[in-house]
């Protein structure tokens, strides 16, 4: 005899890193800039520790031009002065993208309906505000702007512990 399990929308649900960061900037490395947070951004952003800062990296593609489809934070140990495209210490930050060249979850992208971020998410907890679907995600949240039924934009940061 099966016994299916309740799910409660309380129950913690499972989410990986949305992308690999190593692969990501493989793909756009051609067009690809990078910089600090400002300090006047870093109230946005998780910062585990003092011993680090805040890397951006403007993600381009060439293919149509250098526009932009993407922005990438990492938190990088270290002095920015030593920081380089190649880093082995960068971790997840957040991410926010404008086009469908960019998955997260290998499942979502702009372009995405509302349903699927809706089947992707379940039960955890969410919310709309006018266009924005707002949502936790484990040990991230996410925003979502949906412009008629389509995901137009993406935000994900990671949340402090």
């Amino acid at each position: 005899m099966d016994i299916e399990k309740e799910v409660s929308i309380h129950e913690e649900i499972f989410f990986p890193i949305p992308i690999n960061i190593k692969e990501l900037k493989n793909r756009f490395h051609e067009a690809t800039t990078s910089g600090i947070v400002p300090h006047s951004e870093i109230k946005n952003y998780c910062i585990p520790d003092t011993t680090g800062f805040l890397g951006l990296y403007n993600l381009s593609t060439i293919d149509t031009g250098f526009s932009l489809i993407g922005t990438l934070t990492v938190f990088v140990t270290g002095k920015p002065e030593e920081w380089h495209y190649d880093n082995n210490s960068e971790e997840f930050a957040g991410i926010m993208i404008w086009s469908n060249k960019i998955k997260i979850w290998n499942e979502i992208t702009v372009g995405s309906t509302k349903n699927d971020i809706l089947g992707f998410i379940g039960n955890t907890f969410h919310y709309t505000k006018g266009q924005t679907l707002f949502c936790e995600l484990g040990d991230y949240h996410a925003n979502f702007t949906i412009i008629e039924d389509t995901v137009a934009r993406i935000s994900i940061n990671k949340n402090c512990k």
